[in-house]
């Protein structure tokens, strides 16, 4: 799946946010159906969502996800018109679905199953809309590795962390260093490379009004094993894609390293010292990732 360093998330209701959230240098955008909509404003939602994704995707060149509602209500307190909402926004112009309170491989399935259909009947090639699952809750963070094997044949898919519906659940603060998120991060993360899924995309950060939060929170969930983050809010855009693109001199060093260590290679050495530090496979297999995100986005000064 394509990986994405900043996923900004507009209300499908908010027209000016909605014209707005294209020109927000964000790799990817989220429309969303679910919890920014009251109930009686879903169905006028989907049809400013059908329209708009139109526009963002063909005039700003942005992919555009949409975050359906639940596809089931187990608990009686969300509306579980996810069906719906897939049956009027699927068109040529959606990049994937956001699936959310995935608790269960099942949840995944079910939407894999409704898109199948809707790209068949619409013409649309089947599995190019791709599904980014949210884990939200206790059960869903102890079910991930099943998640994570849900089939979805050609279908691309990986999932995200939702941090507060997940500290919610657990009846837990939400802390400014994130201590607590450590363990559903790591699992989710696990899970993700066991299935051999695109690295897992971050929970957004609620504290608009701190920068530094926000860097810092990028740099814990990469070491955790994730790429990229949920953004509320435009001004964390820019913050998220440095958090997650690589320096020119991260660029350089991986440029040593690989060159260094194929030359060791050639002569039959398995390890060499680069800059007083052993450099081996998989150091160098590292430093072949950091170019391809400089492949990929460029370097940041």
């Amino acid at each position: 799946m394509k990986i994405y360093r900043s996923i900004l998330f507009a209300p499908g209701n908010r027209i000016r946010m909605l014209e707005k959230v294209g020109k927000s240098a964000a790799d990817a955008v989220v429309l969303d159906l679910e919890d920014a909509i009251p109930f009686d404003q879903k169905s006028t939602t989907r049809t400013i969502v059908r329209e708009v994704s139109e526009k963002i995707a063909k005039e700003d060149k942005v992919d555009v996800f949409i975050r359906s509602n639940p596809f089931k209500d187990e608990t009686g307190f969300v509306v579980a018109c996810g069906q719906q909402d897939l049956e009027e926004i699927v068109s040529e112009n959606i990049k994937g679905i956001i699936i959310p309170k995935v608790e269960t491989k099942e949840d995944i399935e079910i939407v894999h199953r409704i898109l199948s259909v809707l790209e068949e009947s619409t013409g649309l090639v089947k599995g190019e809309i791709n599904l980014i699952g949210i884990v939200e809750s206790v059960l869903g963070v102890e079910n991930v590795f099943s998640i994570s094997t849900a089939v979805t044949g050609n279908r691309d898919f990986t999932l995200a962390f939702g941090a507060g519906d997940y500290t919610n659940d657990l009846n837990i603060e939400w802390p400014e260093d994130e201590f607590n998120l450590d363990y559903p991060k790591t699992r989710i993360a696990s899970a993700c490379r066991v299935s051999n899924l695109s690295k897992p995309i971050d929970t957004v950060w609620i504290n608009l009004n701190d920068d530094d939060g926000l860097r810092k929170s990028c740099e814990r969930s990469k070491y955790l094993g994730f790429f990229g983050k949920l953004c509320i809010h435009p001004k964390q855009v820019k913050i998220v894609n440095e958090a997650f693109t690589p320096s020119s001199a991260e660029y350089e060093r991986a440029l040593k390293i690989k060159k260094i260590f194929k030359e060791a290679k050639s002569k039959g050495e398995g390890t060499v010292s680069v800059e007083g530090k052993m450099i081996d496979y998989p150091i160098f297999y590292a430093a072949e990732k950091v170019i391809e995100l400089k492949n990929a986005f460029g370097v940041k000064d």
